[in-house]
């Protein structure tokens, strides 16, 4: 089986359809200064299943898939019940990478041809964050950036294979609008996240935290980066941190970049 992963301020109010477990602050944005010696270390994060959490983005990626379908009632239902299951278990059946991808391998299965599938995804991205999408966001997670970004030299990437459509408006809706440097979608990962990583390397360390090793840490691992894996690593991994959840992973995250600005201070 393979680790479950459901690829979901102060004057603002959240949207409805994001279970907000934590404060959520506006930020603006900022621009990167860099640390001692001028380096610029990297935090990678993966966006469904690390920042976005939960069921409906994929349940409504399912419904869309199943309105191309003769039988698409009955496909749903069976889908969606083991959705649940793996959700229940933490993971889902091999060959699946995650939820997303058993969905497709499901639709797939049932003779759906490869490009209503994709039309499917995309179209389910515009519900992103709404009622007929909701999204978790990890609790503590704006606070958590907030902490982060307060040390100098400091860039915080989200790095997603997701195409752009929807996603600013669903950072906006939860609560994390401004809180990345940079934004990389349509990102090609696992082989493009090497390549980034590689070019961060040149400016400082780098640390790339995600749900899947093949796809969001091992790129970075072979490179010379750290990682930071969200649940049991697989057979072969070694992230260099891992714990069951992103929130449980912060007290790892904050002292490796407190480590990184103190090793980097103690060599100018």
């Amino acid at each position: 089986m393979r680790p479950f992963r459901s690829r979901v301020d102060s004057s603002r109010t959240v949207h409805p359809a994001i279970t907000k477990a934590s404060t959520f602050v506006d930020y603006c944005g900022r621009i990167v200064q860099s640390g001692p010696g001028g380096t610029i270390n990297t935090l990678i994060f993966d966006f469904d299943g690390t920042v976005a959490l939960g069921l409906g983005p994929v349940r409504a990626y399912g419904r869309k898939v199943s309105e191309a379908m003769a039988d698409g009632q009955a496909f749903q239902e069976a889908l969606f019940a083991e959705l649940s299951q793996a959700q229940q278990k933490g993971a889902v059946p091999a060959p699946a990478l995650d939820a997303y991808d058993l969905v497709r391998l499901r639709a797939t299965a049932q003779g759906v041809p490869s490009h209503v599938i994709d039309q499917a995804y995309l179209d389910s991205r515009t519900l992103l964050a709404t009622d007929a999408a909701p999204v978790v966001v990890p609790d503590g997670l704006a606070d958590f950036l907030s902490e982060v970004e307060s040390h100098p030299g400091i860039r915080v990437a989200l790095v997603t294979n997701a195409p752009p459509v929807g996603l600013d408006r669903a950072l906006e809706l939860m609560g994390l609008s401004g809180r990345f440097d940079l934004q990389r979608t349509s990102a090609g990962k696992p082989r493009a996240l090497g390549r980034m990583a590689r070019g961060w390397l040149e400016q400082g360390r780098v640390l790339s935290i995600g749900d899947i090793w093949r796809n969001d840490l091992r790129p970075v691992h072979d490179v010379g980066g750290d990682t930071a894996l969200i649940g049991r690593p697989p057979l072969g991994a070694r992230p260099t941190f891992h714990a069951p959840t992103l929130p449980s992973l912060y007290p790892d995250v904050c002292q490796w970049v407190a480590n990184t600005t103190s090793t980097h201070s103690t060599h100018m």
